[in-house]
């Protein structure tokens, strides 16, 4: 899989997998990385979305506004126990849950097209994809897991 990041150069490139364009959110990650433990998300990364997906919890908007990192932390450090290099995510992720990935070292690439995360997830070997983040708990967290033998991270020019 090699992750395509638009700069001024231009590149012409030969892959044999999934290529995906993509504005990364850190240049300090490493430009290729061996056995990556890859995870989807289907629903977005945000506390809003977290929050209306945990209907027992209510919690008020001022609260919540205050207290993203934390809200976002809670659900996030589930997702972190499986050990991902990189999150897909077909819906947005927020700024704040991106800082939280990035300060343990894992990329997250959000607006993922659900055609491309099905190709991601065959060639990554994922059962199953993270509906919300209540399944994490009712599953067996194997499933969520897989594992892409080589992803490359280059520079090219958007046309």
């Amino acid at each position: 899989m090699t992750i395509i990041a638009p700069t001024e150069a231009v590149a012409a490139l030969c892959v044999k997998g999934l290529v995906l364009e993509r504005n990364i959110p850190s240049r300090q990650l490493e430009s290729h990385m061996k056995s990556a433990r890859v995870v989807t998300i289907k629903t977005a990364l945000e506390a809003d979305t977290l929050m209306r997906a945990n209907k027992s919890a209510t919690i008020r908007f001022d609260d919540m506004v205050r207290n993203e990192s934390i809200i976002l932390s809670n659900y996030l450090d589930k997702v972190f126990k499986l050990g991902p290099k990189i999150i897909f995510v077909q819906e947005q992720a927020s700024k704040a849950a991106v800082e939280l990935a990035l300060q343990k070292s894992i990329l997250v690439i959000s607006k993922v097209n659900v055609h491309d995360l099905d190709k991601i997830e065959r060639l990554a070997a994922i059962r199953k994809r993270i509906d919300n983040m209540l399944t994490l708990d009712s599953h067996n967290s194997a499933e969520f897991v897989g594992c892409c033998p080589k992803v490359y991270f280059k520079n090219v020019r958007s046309g």
